[in-house]
């Protein structure tokens, strides 16, 4: 999302975007899915957090692909969910 969009941006809080699309995970089961390209401020603006791990953060922009994976595709794809 450009970034003179949220410096003009005064009537909200915060601003993120969401870009829907479709990657493969590949192995021995390969399956397609469906995904959200996000900004990094996306889950913050949502209020939302994860379950484990983290969500982005600024330093995520322009690095490495990062991804939050959903509950029903950890427990698809690994098992069971980490016990913390």
């Amino acid at each position: 999302m450009p970034d003179d969009l949220r410096e003009r941006t005064t009537s909200f809080a915060g601003i993120g975007g969401i870009w829907s699309n479709t990657t493969m995970i590949t192995g021995e089961n390969p399956e397609e899915l469906r995904i959200g390209l996000v900004t990094t401020d996306f889950f913050e603006v949502l209020g939302a957090s994860a379950a484990y791990g983290r969500t982005f953060t600024a330093a995520d922009e322009g690095a490495a692909p990062t991804m939050v994976l959903s509950h029903a595709l950890w427990q698809r794809r690994f098992g069971e969910a980490p016990r913390g």
